[in-house]
């Protein structure tokens, strides 16, 4: 500890108990700030997880609009094929109605899915770019510190 104590009293401005308060106020902004910015890329990556898991929510659920409506048109074409019905006519048209509904539908989901996962990923961005500000903004404040106390 002997040969701390003429450079903590430098830092300190000939006082060796204000060069230690200011070097732990310097040493606790910059963990401050490394803590913050961490925060941030943490946040960053839960939004680009959400994203992700938003993405495959969504195949998933083109995977059973597709399942739906195929269960659809085979239950149409059994019972008309029962009942001696062609599928041509009104039951065509209905069939073709079905498939224009169930890609509109899907082009609707997709557009709202991109929509959802941009907003997520820019979510996360912004939220870097605060902690980021927030860390600097502590070290800043740290240095002001340090510049106030040396006087």
């Amino acid at each position: 500890m002997g040969p701390f104590i003429p450079v903590l009293a430098a830092v300190g401005g000939g006082s060796a108990v204000a060069g230690g308060i200011t070097l732990a106020t310097a040493a606790a902004g910059a963990y401050s700030a490394v803590q913050t910015h961490e925060a941030g890329q943490e946040a960053r990556a839960e939004a680009k997880q959400a994203a992700v898991r938003e993405a495959d929510a969504a195949r998933g659920e083109e995977i059973e609009r597709r399942r739906a409506l195929m269960r659809v048109l085979s239950s149409r074409a059994a019972k008309a094929g029962a009942d001696g019905v062609t599928t041509d006519g009104s039951i065509g048209a209905i069939t073709r109605r079905d498939i224009r509904d169930n890609r509109n539908d899907l082009l609707t989901s997709t557009v709202n899915t991109q929509a959802r996962q941009r907003a997520l990923r820019s979510q996360g961005n912004s939220a870097a770019r605060a902690a980021t500000a927030r860390a600097a903004n502590s070290l800043l404040d740290s240095a002001k510190s340090v510049y106030k106390a040396r006087g």
